[in-house]
């Protein structure tokens, strides 16, 4: 639904309901000229409960309008999916106003890679590194992605060494996890394999995510066991391991195929279709 229709749509809801609190009163039963000094003292109490519910449906209504009129060029152009425009506006709001916000540089980023600019999204980093380093912090798989999308790996390896300690401290095992499968993928494709299956045989060991451990065991036995060959059994082994285990998490294909479109809403994720493609095929005896 357009953001238009729902603010619309929440706008009537919230003065129905405005109504409803005013009115509610004289739809109790009796009048209140018949009330009795009881009922009268009830009826009192509710109307002191309203005035306080419609205080807080004041302020409510109040915060949604505003919301809705300070971002409007910005829903109407998320709407008509007009992502040049788009993000000529958020460079206009960002670089030449200065704000920058969490929500406008993760946009803005987002809508580089969605429109293949990922030399783009580096430029925006090195913006943000100056003005506000936190949101790098805050959101840093978006840009370390963007970094390996540019082909500038060696950035990307070096971004990813210096990020995922500060995002197993700060974010959630998810975050912390495409962390440490990233700085190992990238050290793949740095041709360090031995470093690299290191973190892959923790992550498909220990990782929760399903398409991390699916990923992991796969590099693991289809390239990494090949190229370390003192580790060749024991990371086929881990590889094994990985691949039953999740095998009776996603019982078949279409439930990992289901996984990865869900999860493929992240860009780190749909950055990575070849490969869970490809493991996706592996993990269920699929001929590549």
């Amino acid at each position: 639904m357009k953001f238009k229709s729902l603010y619309i749509l929440f706008s009537v809801s919230l003065i129905f309901l405005l109504i409803t609190m005013i009115l509610l009163p004289f739809f109790l039963p009796g009048s209140i000229y018949s009330l009795s000094s009881a009922d009268l003292s009830v009826f009192l109490q509710i109307w002191e409960l309203n005035w306080l519910i419609i205080l807080i449906w004041f302020i409510l209504f109040t915060a949604v309008n505003v919301i809705f009129f300070k971002n409007r060029i910005l829903y109407s152009l998320i709407e008509k999916e007009n992502w040049p425009a788009l993000v000529r506006y958020l460079e206009e709001k960002i670089y030449k106003k200065g704000n920058y916000t969490s929500r406008l540089v993760n946009l803005l980023a987002y809508n580089y890679l969605l429109l293949s600019d990922a030399s783009a999204v580096i430029i925006l980093e090195n913006k943000v590194n100056l003005a506000k380093p936190s949101l790098i912090d805050a959101n840093p798989l978006i840009f370390g992605t963007a970094r390996i999308l540019a082909k500038d790996v060696s950035g990307a390896l070096h971004f990813f060494e210096t990020h995922k300690i500060n995002q197993g401290i700060k974010g959630g095992s998810a975050a912390r996890d495409w962390m440490f499968f990233y700085h190992a993928f990238t050290m793949l494709l740095v041709h360090d394999h031995k470093n690299a299956g290191k973190e892959f045989t923790l992550l498909a060991r220990m990782s929760r995510e399903s398409l991390i451990m699916g990923l992991s065991s796969y590099f693991l036995q289809e390239i990494l066991s090949l190229t370390v060959i003192d580790k060749y059994q024991e990371w086929r082994d881990i590889s094994y391991d990985a691949r039953m285990k999740l095998r009776e998490e996603l019982k078949d294909k279409n439930a990992w195929d289901k996984e990865v479109s869900i999860k493929s809403k992240d860009f780190h994720v749909a950055a990575l279709s070849k490969y869970t493609l490809k493991t996706g095929r592996w993990l269920y005896g699929y001929d590549s």
